[in-house]
């Protein structure tokens, strides 16, 4: 049956609670996969990895569900690896792994209202950092925060304008591009250091009576946007 399952084009969990991971493996879905629960944990995981893998990934909390808290110590990790990974709706919370991982070779993408957190620390891998228009989401890590670049994979990368970001960690360490034209982004490293390795990039709109456009390509700017012309 499982092997049935990975086959599929597209295929959705749901979960009114949590999703419960059981040892380390790896599980490939051949197309789209979407995971909505208000909790992922793990259980027996050891010192290995549980990996999802696919060429899309979404991650929310569609059915604003409840979650049932963590019950056992950190262990092990968990990666979701796909082409594009998008985190969505109201709060996902993933306990009991002392790592998470998330890498996307092509966009990686907040939308809407929510909020993605880890119990252990965070490592998310892509090229650029983007949000849907006007969303509000924030991303934080019980342990040390880490975003790190991937070599560029020739997509477009596109963002929504008006978007506001928190990333939040233990420590932070940012090293790829965010990408938030006329937004708002909040770093936040709670116990240690807070480290800026690449130059944040959100181009800022100038008005015109009454049209607007974006500043032509991208506004480089150390942890401020570009004033509006």
């Amino acid at each position: 049956m499982l092997r049935d399952l990975q086959q599929t084009q597209r295929l959705s969990l749901l979960s009114y609670s949590s999703l419960d991971v059981f040892g380390a493996g790896s599980f490939q879905a051949r197309g789209a996969l979407a995971l909505h629960a208000a909790e992922i944990r793990g259980f027996g995981v050891g010192s290995g990895t549980a990996s999802f893998s696919a060429e899309s990934l979404l991650l929310d909390n569609g059915a604003h569900a409840t979650g049932q808290g963590p019950v056992s110590d950190l262990s092990g990790a968990i990666a979701f690896r796909a082409r594009d990974i998008r985190l969505g709706v109201n709060s996902l919370a993933v306990s009991q792994f002392s790592v998470v991982e998330l890498t996307a070779t092509d966009s990686f993408t907040v939308q809407g209202a929510g909020a993605f957190s880890v119990q252990g620390d965070l490592q998310v891998n892509t090229h650029a950092l983007t949000a849907s228009r006007a969303a509000t989401y924030s991303i934080v890590a019980g342990g040390d925060f880490t975003l790190s670049d991937t070599p560029a994979s020739g997509g477009k990368v596109s963002a929504g304008l008006g978007a506001s970001l928190t990333l939040q960690g233990a420590s932070l360490a940012v090293n790829t591009d965010i990408l938030l034209p006329s937004g708002l982004l909040t770093l936040r490293a709670t116990a240690g250091d807070l480290t800026v390795g690449r130059v944040l990039m959100w181009p800022a709109p100038h008005n015109s009576f009454t049209t607007s456009r974006n500043t032509p390509g991208p506004a480089r700017s150390p942890l401020r946007p570009m004033p509006a012309r």
